[in-house]
């Protein structure tokens, strides 16, 4: 984990965090940036099995484009999602200037 932090956030100035339940200090899940071929940031977020459906992937989400907006140079921010996901892509809808791609 520190070599990903040292190599990833050094180069790109941003990657994935861990989302941890602040009463418990449970991991919930993850949400961050990763740098796509074609230069675009894309956001990616996983919460764990049994911590869905309580806000962590929306209130992260929310958290990591504030970072993106105050901290990165970027022309726009993709999520790609599996069309079968409809869970992904209702929160993905509710975000902000993301382009949301479905496969």
């Amino acid at each position: 984990m520190e070599k990903y932090i040292d190599e990833v956030y050094g180069f790109y100035g941003y990657g994935i965090w861990g989302i941890y339940e602040k009463s418990t200090g449970e991991f919930a899940g993850m949400a961050g940036f990763s740098h796509r071929a074609d230069d675009t940031i894309e956001l990616g977020y996983a919460i764990v099995s049994g911590k869905r459906q309580r806000g962590y992937g929306y209130e992260a989400c929310m958290a990591v484009l504030k970072y993106a907006e105050q901290n990165i140079d970027y022309d726009k921010i993709i999520i790609v999602i599996d069309k079968e996901n409809t869970a992904s892509k209702k929160l993905a809808d509710k975000l902000p200037g993301i382009t949301v791609n479905v496969k």
